[in-house]
């Protein structure tokens, strides 16, 4: 009789392990945040960026979106002075979409006030590696200085 009861407890002790584990290692499924009207609308309020040109296809693609943005179009704040800012915004307009938003103002230049950044991300699976995201698109809009272009948000460059 103790035989069974220890062998029930040790299946009940595993059967709550693996449980566990199934909970900490599967992450959450992104909720949408937006529809892929909304999705396509804000696109056309940006001006495309050549992503051959921008970074390496290896540096495009990443477990996380943010980092994956962030180290294709962010800047590092502790080597700008004065009043850079950055602000990073991550939405998941569908299930297999991210989109992430940085927002970058006080740079150093006499003309542009800041430049905002719309990065587009996919999912991509592999077996090796299991799901990675990757860019799969991306824009700037810019705003600029009082006498130096438009005071908001467009794609036309500063003067």
């Amino acid at each position: 009789m103790l035989n069974k009861k220890l062998s029930l407890t040790v299946l009940t002790g595993i059967i709550l392990i693996l449980s566990a584990c199934n909970l900490i290692s599967k992450p959450p499924e992104p909720k949408p945040t937006q529809s892929p009207a909304n999705v396509q609308a804000k696109r056309e309020d940006y001006k495309a960026i050549d992503l051959a040109n921008k970074a390496t296809p290896d540096k495009l693609i990443g477990a996380d979106p943010k980092a994956i943005a962030l180290s294709t179009f962010g800047q590092n704040q502790s080597l700008i002075e004065g009043n850079f800012d950055q602000q990073v915004k991550v939405d998941y307009p569908q299930p297999d979409q991210a989109v992430v938003t940085i927002t970058q103002t006080g740079l150093p230049d006499d003309s542009v006030r800041g430049i905002r950044y719309r990065i587009e991300l996919s999912p991509k699976e592999s077996a090796q590696t299991g799901k990675k995201w990757q860019i799969m698109w991306a824009g700037q809009q810019f705003t600029c200085r009082e006498g130096r272009g438009h005071q908001d948000w467009s794609t036309e460059f500063c003067q």
